[in-house]
C-alpha cells in the first residue's frame, strides 16, 4: 500500500497523501516512504494534504521529521490543508515553521518565482 503519489513539476516535487489519516498507525510507513522522495535530493517538496481528514501528533511528527531530514538549502511546503489539520498545525505552531498554500497550484506559483 502506496501513501504517497508523486509528481515532478520542474525543480519542485509534488506528493500527494492517499489515505485519509495520517496517524500512528502508519507514520512509520509515511516516514520510510516520504525519506525515499527527501533521499532523491529534491530542491522543494510540495506535500498536499488535501485527502487528510484526521492527523494526530505521530502524523504530525512524521512531517516534522521528513523537513528534518531534508537539507539545509532544500524545502518542504504544505497545501491544500483541511480545517481540521489547519487547526493542528495552528495550535502546536507549526503554521510558524511551514509555509502553508491553500491551493498546489498556489504553492507551485510561489516556488517558481
Amino acid at each position: 500500500m502506496r501513501l504517497l503519489e508523486d509528481e515532478k513539476h520542474g525543480d519542485i516535487r509534488i506528493l500527494r497523501m492517499l489515505e485519509d489519516r495520517l496517524d500512528a498507525a502508519i507514520s512509520e510507513k509515511f516516514k520510510a516512504e516520504m525519506g525515499r522522495h527527501i533521499d532523491e535530493n529534491p530542491p522543494v517538496i510540495v506535500l498536499n494534504l488535501a485527502k487528510i481528514k484526521f492527523m494526530d501528533s505521530s502524523g504530525l511528527g512524521a512531517i516534522i521529521s521528513g523537513r528534518k531530514k531534508m537539507g539545509p538549502d532544500t524545502d518542504l511546503v504544505l497545501c491544500c490543508m483541511g480545517e481540521m489539520v489547519t487547526k493542528l498545525f495552528r495550535l502546536t505552531r507549526m503554521h510558524r515553521v511551514f509555509k502553508m498554500y491553500a491551493t498546489e497550484d498556489e504553492a507551485i506559483a510561489a516556488l517558481s518565482e
